[in-house]
């Protein structure tokens, strides 16, 4: 049992003190994989293959705006399954959920954005607004354009709970072309540990580990 002890005490000080990498994402379905669609519409350029016909599961859809867009091979992939979404500006389209939160927690949100704007460098025409519990928290707008593949910024944006129920939103936040808009996946909300608590946890751990050897 001591040896046991001894082994495994590096692993449990390194997880202790390291970063969240096991941090939980309270966002449901947050790359859009649900419900699997038949995305048979071509994009017009055969690029991506796309539908209207359903609304991703799990998030609440303001308008009739959202596409699902499925990977195709040679043109756009997601960055996490097989499916992602468009946000189709001229809509005022958003996509939102509620989540159950701890009053005082900062949490980590995340995505992955692109452009819809066939190498238009009409960027601004896919940007979009993030919102937490009703209030603006960014505004961010792809720093390149798509059109044969299409190329994906990752987004990270740090807010805090200030109840046990907050509502999270991605928007369309330009109205213009209708058949544009922000390009989404890989979406994340995940609680930001507190790095004193963690090592201070880390140390409790080793002690009782040399404890135990004496």
């Amino acid at each position: 049992m001591l040896n046991i002890l001894r082994r495994a005490m590096p692993i449990l000080v390194s997880v202790a003190c390291g970063t969240s990498s096991f941090a939980v994402n309270l966002v449901a379905n947050g790359s859009f994989e649900l419900p699997m669609v038949d995305a048979n519409l071509d994009d017009g350029n055969g690029v991506y293959w796309y539908t209207r016909q359903n609304d991703p599961a799990d998030w609440i859809v303001a308008h009739s705006g959202t596409a699902i867009l499925r990977n195709r091979a040679g043109g756009w992939v997601g960055t996490d399954g097989e499916q992602f979404i468009n946000l189709e500006s001229g809509y005022n389209e958003s996509v939102s959920q509620t989540l159950s939160t701890v009053v005082g927690q900062m949490y980590k949100i995340s995505f992955d954005l692109a452009a819809d704007d066939y190498g238009q460098n009409n960027l601004i025409d896919s940007c979009v607004g993030v919102s937490w519990e009703g209030t603006g928290v960014g505004l961010v707008t792809p720093t390149q354009s798509s059109v044969r593949s299409v190329n994906w910024d990752h987004i990270e944006i740090i807010v805090t709970a200030t109840s046990s129920s907050s509502e999270f939103k991605l928007r369309d936040a330009f109205v213009g072309n209708s058949y544009r808009g922000p390009v989404l996946d890989n979406v994340k909300v995940e609680s930001v540990p507190e790095p004193a608590t963690l090592c201070v946890l880390g140390l409790a751990v080793t002690a009782a580990i040399r404890r135990k050897r004496k």
